[in-house]
């Protein structure tokens, strides 16, 4: 039996959540992977976006769902698990204090800390939640995006989360890997007698591949 939970998307009104968080946790509840009386808390920059979270949400899912994905009666649902909350991730203020309050109705549950933000603000992100005491042993912290821009400041970034949260307890995620494509070369290489006797350090200098995006950097040049 699944357990419920709470999920706090720091950057829960950026292009991440909206494009694929906030899509897969509503897929995640239609299949019910996601237990009634679980609470997705979303950082949000200012009172405005706090009041028309609902509404934004649902025009994301609109977009970004497959068609005929959405289901209005499953919407009704889904959006009493959505607590959008004021917190400004720079500064440790009174809305920090409120997200901590939020939280502690329920100690005892395991938190999703998921840092959908840039990668230059993950280390004072997870400074404040240990100063606010929001870590606990049920935390989770999974960190999105590129770990830095190179070598050092992803080996920094590293030092700095693990101040806070326990290796086991991080879980990273780096879309832009290729993953997948890899995976098939190395299974077309290793399975096959005649790649094997070609595709290797004599005959091959470098493998270069392409990932062709259809999507722009829509208002997120500052952070490429």
């Amino acid at each position: 039996m699944l357990q419920v939970f709470d999920i706090v998307i720091f950057g829960g009104t950026g292009d991440l959540a909206y494009r694929k968080l906030v899509p897969a946790l509503y897929r995640a509840f239609r299949e019910d992977k996601l237990p009634l009386g679980s609470r997705i808390i979303a950082s949000c920059i200012d009172a405005d976006a706090v009041a028309g979270y609902s509404d934004s949400v649902c025009a994301a899912l609109h977009e970004y769902l497959l068609e005929d994905e959405f289901c209005a009666d499953a919407w009704l649902q889904f959006q009493n698990l959505l607590y959008p909350q004021r917190v400004d991730i720079k500064v440790c203020d009174d809305a920090w204090q409120d997200l901590a309050t939020l939280l502690d109705e329920h100690h005892d549950r395991v938190r999703v800390f998921y840092l959908a933000i840039p990668p230059s603000i993950f280390s004072v992100c997870c400074q404040h939640l240990s100063k606010m005491n929001l870590v606990t042993a049920h935390s989770r912290l999974v960190v999105e995006k590129p770990l830095g821009y190179n070598e050092y400041t992803a080996g920094r970034i590293n030092d700095e989360i693990a101040k806070y949260f326990d290796e086991s307890s991080i879980y990273r995620i780096d879309h832009y890997l290729g993953k997948e494509t890899v995976q098939n070369l190395m299974a077309l290489r290793f399975t096959n007698v005649i790649f094997e006797q070609l595709w290797d350090a004599k005959s091959i200098d470098h493998v270069q591949i392409s990932i062709s995006e259809t999507v722009g950097l829509e208002g997120r040049a500052e952070f490429y």
